[in-house]
Parts: structure tokens; C-alpha cells; sequence
């Protein structure tokens, strides 16, 4: 398993960071790659709200399904989903600084297929998450 974090301290409360990045609405906004998505469960946020979404990679369309596996409103929210083949979970942290929020993303994932996987993570999808975490990073602090 491949484990991936980074943190950085957005200049807005904690409320306004929950709350912009727990809109479905906004995950175009701060997910790299992200073409389009939708709401799959009744609950549009909250825990087991399931979403799908799209992003594209090498100019192929590939399909995500994840779900909400934590949800503590202003301090933690988690997912679990597929991404093309790939396991994945995902969390972010909210620790309140001032009035500031110090937010903490951290992205585990197993590649499939064993040896080509490992091979493929380690050439490029290691960097690719690590890059496109940084980049949600700096889209939030952008919009808020």
C-alpha cells in the first residue's frame, strides 16, 4: 500500500474550509482532473453519501465510485472508493489554528496487477497523487 500526505494552513476558518470542500458542488474546483460527477446516494454529504465522478488520464475517461467513511463535521471527513482498478482511501483533517485551518490530506491506495502496478506507481502515480494533492492544496486556499 502506497501512502501519501501533505498538509498545508489555509487562511479561513474551519467551518468555511469544511464547508467548501464537503460541497459536491466544488470538487471541480480542487480535484486535478476531475471532468464531471454526480451524487449517487439520497444524502447529498454526510456518512455513506456515495458519489461518482470522472476524471481523465493519458486521454482516456476513467470512472471513480467512492463513499463516505468517516464524517466529523468540522474535524475529519473520509473515503473509500475504485478508481480505474485501484483501490483507494482517502482523508482530510481539519485542525482549527487561530483563525486559520491547518488541513491535512492523506491518500492510501494499492495499484493493480502486481508487478506492472508496481512498476507504474513507482514511475509515476506516486508523484501523480502527490502532485495533484498540492495542487487541491493550493485550489482551496485560491477560492477561499
Amino acid at each position: 500500500m502506497t501512502v501519501i500526505e501533505e498538509r498545508d494552513i489555509i487562511k479561513a476558518p474551519v467551518e468555511n474550509v469544511w464547508n467548501f470542500i464537503t460541497n459536491p458542488d466544488n470538487f471541480s474546483k480542487y480535484i486535478l482532473g476531475y471532468i464531471e460527477g454526480k451524487v449517487l446516494s439520497e444524502n447529498i454529504t454526510g456518512l455513506n453519501s456515495e458519489f461518482e465522478w470522472y476524471t481523465k488520464l493519458w486521454g482516456h475517461k476513467f470512472r471513480s465510485v467512492e463513499t463516505v467513511t468517516e464524517w466529523a463535521e468540522f474535524l475529519k471527513v473520509a473515503y473509500h472508493g475504485t478508481l480505474a482498478g485501484a483501490e483507494f482511501w482517502s482523508q482530510m483533517v481539519f485542525n482549527r489554528k487561530d483563525n486559520q485551518t491547518e488541513l491535512v490530506i492523506t491518500i492510501k491506495y494499492n495499484m493493480p496487477y502486481s508487478l506492472i502496478g508496481k512498476l507504474l506507481n513507482f514511475l509515476y502515480f506516486k508523484r501523480r497523487v502527490r502532485k495533484e494533492i498540492l495542487y487541491s492544496l493550493k485550489q482551496i486556499e485560491y477560492f477561499l
